[in-house]
């Protein structure tokens, strides 16, 4: 089925069992930060994540751990993935759900009129995925998205304002960096400064 003709985009079939799961885009989101911020052991938040996605804990408890495995990645590859995108050259961290969230937030009210605070529980996650794709670029998601794509122009003697502008932008937009991500970064803000105190 596809995304306009899937009536039950909650409905899972698991094992020949119909579980009805909570795909509100928050839930998803929730889960996405419980896996980031590692507050839990493994086993736990495999189990927490089945339980937020509305599979009932005696079940959970019933499953080995290789079948609550199973089940999880079931939801993750039908459910939440989204649809791949075929990637072109090197990808660069543009948003973050979490970090950007009240970027997102009156993105969403001003181009849908939605307040995304009103729908949690209610926007399943492929619904959100599609209208956060679709935002126009007057948004401020896609201003700051295309802040962080950016390439700091090189140097030329005349245009140390509009780079030291654009750095400035980038450093108030930058997400948080993971650790491998924030060296690749910093080489390059060091490299762009280093020629610009040659000039």
């Amino acid at each position: 089925m596809g995304f306009l003709t899937d009536y039950e985009e909650n409905l899972l079939v698991f094992q020949g069992k119909e579980y009805r799961l909570d795909l509100a885009y928050d839930t998803v989101l929730n889960v996405q930060r419980m896996f980031r911020e590692q507050l839990l052991n493994g086993g736990e938040m495999l189990v927490e994540a089945l339980r937020m996605f509305g599979i009932p804990e005696r079940e959970i408890r019933a499953f080995p751990w290789d079948t609550r495995e199973e089940l999880l990645n079931q939801i993750f590859w039908e459910k939440i993935q989204g649809r791949p995108r075929p990637k072109v050259g090197v990808q660069k961290r543009l948003f973050d759900f979490e970090d950007d969230g009240e970027y997102i937030y009156a993105s969403f009210l001003a181009d849908y009129g939605i307040d995304l605070i009103n729908q949690r529980g209610k926007l399943p996650w492929p619904r959100f995925l599609a209208l956060f794709e679709g935002l126009t670029n007057k948004t401020k998601i896609r201003e700051v998205m295309r802040i962080r794509d950016m390439d700091l122009p090189k140097p030329n003697g005349k245009n140390q304002k509009e780079i030291q502008e654009l750095m400035q932008l980038k450093a108030y937009y930058a997400l948080g960096y993971r650790e491998e991500n924030a060296k690749d970064e910093l080489n390059k803000l060091f490299c762009t400064l280093e020629k610009m105190a040659t000039k």
